[in-house]
């Protein structure tokens, strides 16, 4: 399996089709539902009709009979398309995204990932009650209206699922800041290892007065080698005692040979006066 780089681009065949997704329907009771909320809301349009054009008295009756069938035959066909297109709601669960389907001939597909959801909320009209259905209704950050509009779910469906969304919308969350925390945690270890090292310059700081003391130990040091100097220069004089001796002694050998030169010109003068 070939690893897929981040900014790489990927190819047709790896995108992956929600088209392909097999979605769950919504409650078989929600387009019965449906068109009987549409019904009401007919019903009411051609009561309102019907009062009006009798208070009137001023149209003929033939006219509001074709204005009533005219509206019937509208009110039928946009019960009849409420009552497919309720057939054709679809939704599913990911592992990290909620996804709905519907429309009868403009199909619409929406997804909604775990990581924008900020909130769910339940909704339920008179009618809806009375089939035990409700809306679920995704809102994502820093949208006002809803992004998803889920209708025609069992109530206690709704419930759970919308238990289940808010899970997992925390949970990342939760994994969303976990990498700030290991950030701050770095920087924190950071600046605790920068005191160590001013503790390291402060011990390089009090060896260097250890270096002063050598350097004076050294300087102690020197005055004993003036004082072998001295002794040297002390002894210097006693070797000029030594050739005073001998300078001392040189004169008494030259006196002796003077004195037996003139022994034996005494002892040569007297053999000759014999």
């Amino acid at each position: 399996m070939t690893k897929i780089d981040d900014k790489s681009q990927l190819e047709p065949t790896q995108w992956q089709p929600y088209n392909a997704l097999t979605l769950t329907p919504v409650d078989k009771r929600y387009p019965i539902q449906a068109a009987l909320q549409i019904s009401i809301i007919v019903l009411i349009i051609l009561t309102a009709i019907m009062v009006l054009m009798n208070i009137q008295h001023t149209q003929p009756l033939a006219d509001i009979l074709i204005a009533i069938t005219a509206i019937t035959s509208i009110g039928t066909l946009w019960i009849s398309l409420k009552y497919l297109a309720a057939k054709k709601v679809y939704y599913g669960v990911l592992k990290h995204e909620l996804v709905m389907r519907k429309g009868l001939w403009w199909v619409k597909t929406t997804t909604l990932p775990f990581s924008r959801l900020q909130h769910v909320s339940l909704s339920q009209n008179p009618i809806q009650r009375q089939f035990n259905l409700a809306t679920l209704k995704c809102f994502s950050a820093g949208s006002g209206a809803a992004e998803i509009n889920l209708p025609g779910l069992k109530f206690e469906t709704a419930e759970h699922l919308r238990q289940h969304l808010l899970h997992r919308a925390t949970s990342h969350q939760q994994d969303k800041s976990i990498p700030e925390q290991v950030k701050t945690e770095l920087q924190s270890d950071s600046t605790m290892i920068k005191p160590d090292k001013t503790e390291h310059q402060s011990d390089s700081i009090e060896i260097e007065p250890d270096k002063t003391e050598l350097q004076t130990d050294n300087t102690e040091i020197e005055p004993d080698k003036t004082e072998l100097q001295t002794d040297n220069t002390e002894i210097e004089p006693d070797n000029t005692e030594h050739l005073q001796v001998e300078q001392q002694f040189i004169p008494s050998a030259q006196q002796t040979s003077v004195q037996q030169t003139s022994a034996e010109s005494l002892l040569s003068h007297i053999k000759r006066l014999n």
